[in-house]
């Protein structure tokens, strides 16, 4: 079994999980609200897989599977702070997770987890003043150096941007486009930073976020008929297999992918309620872990979608 990443004991408000309740489906219990966010990453140089959700408390919740399905830890809060929106996490490297939201007077917050040594960081004010739940995404600027990117929607819904160089914090910089609430983001070709938004009821990419701003931003609408955010993942040594999960029609999973070029949307052979998915997938590649809270309020599933699926 995996040591959890928490080093906390499990709280009774969460309940514990790990009951397979279909062929690619895990009741994880609990009792959380919005939409979670899911994290593969190497603790101890095992494959892991942590999802994160807002607890009807509103503090942050992480729970740990090995990534076959087994081995889940349970549930147990990440800190004291209560939360005013989603949880949005990342692996910035094989064992170290960066976790933003938003909190009190709506700034933006973020919290770091060394699996090495087993602890959180305290919850760190990154100021800014949040619309909608941010996005981040890891990627690398252009000599080389590893950066964490925070986005969000802020006054007047407008995107903005903080971005963490491993020594300092950039501020927020006003990126001139307009978002519907709260974004999805992740990196793409290594070096820029996709976000989506899914307020109208199709899927908008902003490129290259990390790179341009204003009208120099690519916007396009990928179509389909989506509830709720996108959970948007991408693999390959060079950060060139993106896949763009949502809830579509039929209250069903639906993907759609790019490798050069974008495919169609397809349907995946899971029900997945009327909540938003969140979604991970290892930078290698292969299977992914996608989680949902139906409806946005109560118990939690994770989905195992393998490679051959997509």
């Amino acid at each position: 079994m995996i040591k959890s990443i928490l080093g906390a004991p499990v709280l009774g408000s969460m309940l514990a999980g790990g009951v397979a309740v279909a062929a690619e489906t895990y009741d994880l219990g609990g009792a959380a609200i919005g939409v979670p966010s899911v994290v593969w990453y190497k603790p101890g140089g095992t494959d892991a897989v942590a999802v994160f959700v807002r607890g009807k408390d509103g503090h942050m919740y992480a729970q740990v599977g090995d990534g076959e399905g087994g081995g889940w830890t349970g549930w147990a809060a990440i800190g004291e702070l209560k939360l005013k929106s989603d949880p949005a996490c990342v692996a910035t490297s094989s064992s170290v997770i960066d976790c933003v939201a938003m909190g009190p007077n709506n700034n933006i917050y973020r919290t770091r987890h060394n699996a090495k040594a087993f602890t959180w960081s305290q919850w760190e004010n990154l100021g800014g003043y949040g619309t909608g739940a941010p996005g981040i995404a890891r990627t690398v600027n252009e000599d080389g150096d590893l950066m964490l990117d925070v986005f969000v929607s802020g006054p007047n819904n407008l995107l903005f941007l903080n971005a963490f160089d491993g020594d300092e914090w950039s501020d927020w910089q006003n990126l001139d486009v307009t978002v519907g609430g709260a974004v999805a983001c992740t990196d793409i070709l290594v070096v820029g930073a996709h976000c989506y938004d899914t307020s109208g009821g199709t899927a908008v990419q902003f490129s290259d976020l990390t790179r341009t701003s204003g009208d120099d931003v690519l916007i396009a609408d990928l179509g389909g008929q989506v509830n709720g955010k996108a959970a948007p993942v991408v693999s390959g040594k060079k950060g060139n297999n993106l896949h763009v999960f949502v809830n579509g029609p039929g209250k069903r999973l639906w993907v759609k992918s790019w490798n050069g070029q974008f495919s169609d949307w397809m349907q995946l052979p899971v029900a997945i309620g009327s909540g938003a998915p969140g979604c991970g997938i290892k930078k290698s590649g292969g299977d992914v872990w996608c989680a949902v809270v139906d409806g946005g309020n109560g118990p939690v599933t994770a989905v195992w979608i393998g490679e051959d699926e997509l």
